[in-house]
């Protein structure tokens, strides 16, 4: 299956970068409700990588993923400061910022990348809605052919 997945420069501005560099081996998607990627991942998935109001510039496979239930806040902390090396934080002080945001969150989707493949030519594709997450990706042409 294959999905598509729109990162903010909020968060990294290198984010997307560092990723396909296999410096990020580990997202977590965080969610309110039960969203994709929730529930709809497996094992050797296809993830496209597109940075918001840009073009998708790379790939990833999906090693493995686990999902998670948010019993309470803290727990979100210390899930990320588990995986703090993987997933491309550059100190402390980021990680507890985002886990301050994303502490009304209920559900979670760790996500172990493997396989990065940075395009050689960005594609533009038109996506129009503000889903940051789209599972059951229909490729268009251009990156059916990569």
């Amino acid at each position: 299956m294959y999905h598509l997945a729109v990162y903010s420069k909020k968060r990294n501005a290198e984010y997307v970068d560092l990723v396909l560099r296999g410096e990020v081996k580990i997202d977590i998607k965080w969610m309110y409700n039960k969203v994709a990627p929730y529930q709809k991942l497996h094992k050797g998935d296809v993830i496209f990588l597109k940075e918001s109001s840009g073009p998708v510039v790379g790939k990833v496979e999906v090693e493995d993923f686990e999902y998670i239930d948010v019993i309470h806040p803290d727990q979100i902390r210390d899930i990320m400061k588990e995986h703090f090396d993987e997933m491309g934080f550059e100190d402390e002080d980021q990680l507890n910022r985002y886990a301050k945001k994303k502490a009304v969150k209920r559900y979670g989707t760790l996500i172990r990348f493997t396989k990065p493949v940075k395009l050689k030519h960005p594609v533009k594709i038109q996506k129009l809605d503000r889903r940051v997450w789209i599972a059951d990706y229909q490729l268009p042409i251009d990156l059916k052919i990569l």
